[in-house]
């Protein structure tokens, strides 16, 4: 076989073809998505297990997660209460101070009834946190594949179950590709 002739070797048709489906299918395998949007106070574990789950049991898809979005009611109210505590913790540590500083009038036994009291204050400015984390509480787990939501924790109101979702997996035909070693 001389050089020249296996530089221009001819390539059978059915090679062409076998090297046409594998494209297609490393273009699919590239193009399976899943999304996860979720209350990370919430289900932080539960998307580190579906992570996990997907990346040992299901290598082929690209696996994204972001915070689901509080609504915009509970964001203002999350930041109000915030920013309530903040003055609360201001008052308490420097309001003697501010009084004194800006030379506001205070009746004398107002000032010793704060200043003997001020630390009653400290129980509503904890009692605010908790408070706090269920406004901006969610309770979203919503899981897309190929931008259709297949789960979801506001719909179904059951916790995120990671066998449940292999199973609706299995309903759309995707099967397990167990990561090689």
């Amino acid at each position: 076989m001389t050089p020249t002739s296996s530089a221009t070797k001819q390539i059978h048709p059915h090679h062409i073809m076998a090297s046409k489906a594998a494209s297609t299918a490393a273009d699919k395998k590239s193009d399976d998505r899943i999304h996860i949007q979720y209350d990370k106070t919430a289900f932080g574990p539960h998307l580190k297990l579906y992570q996990q789950g997907l990346s040992e049991q299901y290598p082929q898809f690209t696996v994204t997660a972001e915070e689901y979005a509080m609504s915009p009611l509970s964001y203002r109210l999350s930041t109000a209460i915030f920013v309530i505590q903040i003055l609360m913790t201001l008052i308490f540590i420097f309001g003697s101070m501010a009084v004194k500083h800006f030379q506001i009038e205070v009746h004398p036994d107002n000032m010793k009834y704060f200043e003997d009291h001020k630390f009653m204050i400290v129980p509503f400015m904890l009692v605010l946190s908790p408070v706090r984390q269920l406004v901006s509480k969610t309770s979203a787990f919503e899981v897309y594949l190929n931008d259709e939501l297949v789960s979801s924790t506001l719909t179904s109101r059951f916790m995120p179950n990671y066998e449940a979702f292999k199973q609706v997996l299995d309903k759309k035909g995707i099967k397990k590709t167990t990561k090689a070693n």
